[in-house]
């Protein structure tokens, strides 16, 4: 597929990517700005560093066919997995009514920081699950590139979609699911009663970015974005507003392209390296093997 100037995407080159860019950021991270310690995970030496985290697209397919309002236990097993940060809506829900032991659920991280969460969304995921589409396993046309803000003060999503516009509903869908998802707790009686958080509501915020020229290039440009918000120089702190954030993301990604050779020249390079990659891989495997 990547070696094809045309080809479109699917859902194991997308993951592809974003393993590879989480598993470099945190080579990255750990070389410039972590310092050594017993603890389980290390200490961020500086708090403007964001906690940048990365989805595998077939489980955004699986939290939002499957999973529905009552399903905490899944939400919190989610979260833990995926390091995901706990968010808690004090309009909603005070935080009087819920035991501290109960917040988050076994090794889940608090919001002590800013986090972006790097969301593949495909057109597919605005489709309700009793809808046909939602039973083609890896369907769907067109990808884009989410980025949820987590912050101890706010959350929103900040939407890059190379074909402006297509991805809107389900962008603000997957944004509504993901805040659910890190905002899951267990009541303080131990009870059947889960929290309801099927209400909370999240603003997604349309960002400028180059627009395809063709109709396979939407992951490539989603892959871009990605690649681009992993830079470790990228610098957010709890105190930076949306504003801010929307200016400071659109300028990386304008950056990325210009370095890339421009929006002609990037999808080609983009394609190029992420292929050459996984040649390098599959031949070091061989030699191993």
């Amino acid at each position: 597929i990547l070696k094809s100037r045309t080809g479109w995407l699917n859902d194991s080159c997308i993951n592809f990517q974003m393993t590879r860019l989480r598993q470099n950021r945190r080579n990255k991270v750990s070389m410039t700005d972590f310092k050594d310690s017993d603890e389980v995970s290390s200490t961020p030496i500086e708090a403007d560093v964001p906690k940048v985290l990365y989805f595998d697209p077939m489980v955004v397919s699986y939290f939002m066919q499957f999973l529905g309002r009552d399903d905490v236990d899944e939400m919190l097993e989610l979260r833990r997995q995926w390091d995901l940060p706990f968010h808690l809506n004090l309009e909603s829900n005070p935080i009087e009514t819920m035991k501290p032991e109960l917040h988050l659920g076994k090794n889940c991280s608090t919001c002590d920081e800013t986090a972006i969460i790097l969301v593949p969304v495909n057109d597919y995921h605005a489709h309700s699950a009793s809808s046909w589409q939602s039973k083609i396993p890896g369907g769907g046309n067109h990808w884009s590139l989410l980025a949820v803000i987590i912050s101890p003060n706010d959350a929103y999503g900040m939407h890059f979609d190379s074909m402006a516009g297509c991805n809107c509903k389900a962008a603000e869908l997957v944004a509504k699911k993901v805040l659910q998802i890190c905002s899951a707790r267990i009541t303080d009686n131990f009870e059947a009663d889960a929290i309801k958080i099927s209400s909370y509501q999240i603003k997604v915020i349309e960002c400028k970015c180059p627009q395809q020229q063709n109709g396979y290039d939407c992951g490539i440009h989603t892959l871009a974005a990605a690649q681009a918000f992993s830079d470790v120089n990228l610098k957010i702190n709890r105190h930076t507003n949306e504003t801010s954030i929307k200016e400071l993301l659109e300028n990386t990604l304008a950056n990325f392209i210009v370095y890339n050779g421009g929006e002609k020249e990037m999808p080609r390079r983009v394609r190029e390296n992420i292929a050459a990659d996984i040649c390098f891989i599959s031949a070091k495997n061989e030699v191993e093997d």
